[in-house]
Formats: structure tokens, sequence, C-alpha cells
């Protein structure tokens, strides 16, 4: 009993305890989108400080937010936002575009390969949790939580999701040269790494019928399933790295 309890310790440390862990780490350790600048002085209410249009020249007694003086496709209040110069074209329209376009790319690729492996997964381990359920009824929850293991893929292309989406509405990133190609390797990375959960599924039901046969194999198999769930953290790991060192973090 002893050992069993120490297996079932090892399958929900694996299981549960390291992605989260993980996710969680990810989400302190990377650096966040910089917070939107408060006007201290805004006579003219179009939420630029007037210090600052004073600097580069603009109104400060009417409102001129949504005016393009250097025609680069980011209007005045965004630029203000972004901490750049209003009348310095930071990049072509079409460039931003091009941009921003490659990163929604890059997030469907994520978002699209992830939810195809995981509802494939899930489908193998669960047809197998349906069969084993009827005879096994007081297994059931655990078979559940083999059967949700191949999920853990999605919520990872979730997290990506959350972690690009903040860089689509700076233009001062979205400007950069190299960042529409850097959300598509995003994308390709964690997408092509997330085909993890369709062999994990096949390991999650492969330990649902050895447990149906003996209970006592359930934390054994546990860790086996989350093994294969390891290239999946890899992928999530060497996208954010992408992210971070390619300028959307």
């Amino acid at each position: 009993m002893r050992d069993e309890g120490r297996r079932k310790l090892l399958g929900n440390i694996f299981g549960v305890v390291l992605p989260l862990a993980t996710i969680l780490a990810v989400l302190l350790l990377v650096p966040g989108a910089a917070a939107t600048p408060v006007p201290q002085v805004d006579r003219d209410g179009d939420g630029m400080d007037d210090s600052w249009e004073e600097k580069y020249g603009l109104n400060t007694s009417r409102d001129d937010s949504m005016e393009d003086p250097d025609g680069d496709g980011v209007k005045n209040i965004q630029e203000y936002k972004d901490g750049t110069d209003p009348f310095h074209p930071d990049a072509s329209s079409k460039d931003i575009e091009r941009n921003k376009n490659l990163l929604l790319l890059g997030i469907g690729i994520a978002v699209g390969i992830a939810g195809i492996a995981s509802s494939v997964g899930i489908g193998i381990a669960g047809s197998t949790a349906s069969g084993a359920a009827a005879e096994k009824p007081d297994l059931k929850a655990k078979m559940m939580i083999f059967e949700s293991l191949p999920m853990t893929q999605g919520v990872y292309a979730l997290v990506i999701t959350i972690l690009l989406l903040p860089a689509f509405e700076k233009a001062s990133v979205m400007s950069q040269q190299a960042v529409g190609f850097a959300g598509l390797a995003v994308g390709i990375a964690y997408g092509l790494s997330s085909v993890s959960a369709i062999p994990q599924g096949m390991i999650a039901s492969a330990s649902i019928s050895a447990m149906s046969r003996n209970k006592e194999i359930f934390g054994f198999g546990l860790i086996y399933t989350v093994i294969s769930e390891t290239l999946a953290l890899f992928g999530l790991i060497a996208a954010i790295f992408i992210m971070i060192y390619s300028g959307l973090r």
C-alpha cells in the first residue's frame, strides 16, 4: 500500500503539478507588456499627456489623438502609448499589416494543430475508457484522469495565444521587421510539438486497459502517459524563448 501511495504521488506530480508549475513559472518570468502611460496633464482630453504633445509639436488645445502625421498607419494615441515619435515613420502600414497577418497565422497554426492532436488523443483514450468503465465502474474517476491528459496540449496553445495577442496592438512591436516571422515560428514550433498528444492518448488508452486488469498500475501508468507530454512542454518553452528574443514579449 505504501508503494502504491508513492506511485500515486509521483503520478500526481508528473501529471498535474509539473505542467501547472511550468505554466505558472513561464507567466511569472516572461516580461509582460508595458503598462499604458497615464497622462499627468491632459487639457484637451485626448488621452495624451500635454508635455508629450508639446515635445513633438502636437496641438494641446484639441483632440488630435486619431491623426497620423507621419503616415505610417499608427495613430498619435498609439504612438503615445508606445513612446514613439509621431513624426517619424516606424514602418510602412504594409509592413505592419504583414506582421499582424503572420502573427495571426502563427497563433492559428499553434491552436489548430494542438486542437486536432488533443482531440485525437482524447478520443483514443476516451473510447477505451468508455468500454473499460462498464467492467470496472469503481475506476471511472481514474480513467477520466487518463482521458484528460492529452487535453493539456490544447491548454498550452491557449497560453501561447494569451502571450502573443498583446503584441498585436503594439505598433512599436509590429513595426519591427522580423516579428511577423517570429510569430509564425512560434506557431510552427509549438504546433508540431503538440502532436505528442496523439501518442499520449495511445499510452493513456493502454494504461486504462492495464489498470482495468490491475488497479495498482495507476501510478506507473500516469507517469508513462505524462512522459510523452514533455515534448509539448519543451515546445512551449522554445516558443516562449522565441517570443522573448524576437521582441514579441
